[in-house]
């Protein structure tokens, strides 16, 4: 689990510098650095520890029910607001050199 949250760019770090260690800046890593850096240490290995069929199980034992069809998504209107507009213009670039090659 810990790789899926961290493939999406969630961070896991608890610690003020992002574990560079210069907390402090030039003065170092701050009093608490070791705490904050065990605690990401438990982060992972708690992530780690769970899988995502034991996260789909706990939702079913609370209830949760799984749709056996998808859900049908539905426009506001099925007319379009704006009628297409035809045109015999060029449509590409290339179109258009030609258009002007042969006039």
């Amino acid at each position: 689990m810990a790789d899926i949250i961290l493939s999406v760019d969630e961070p896991l770090d608890a610690t003020h510098c992002g574990g560079k260690e210069n907390c402090m800046g030039e003065a170092g890593r701050c009093m608490t650095h070791d705490l904050w850096s065990a605690l990401n240490q438990r982060m992972v290995e708690f992530l780690d520890s769970v899988t995502l069929q034991k996260l789909v199980d706990d939702q079913l034992a609370q209830g949760v029910k799984i749709e056996s069809k998808p859900m049908v998504k539905r426009a506001i209107s099925a007319m379009p607001a704006v009628k297409p507009v035809r045109t015999t213009a060029p449509n590409s670039v290339f179109a258009l050199g030609n258009a002007f090659a042969k006039g």
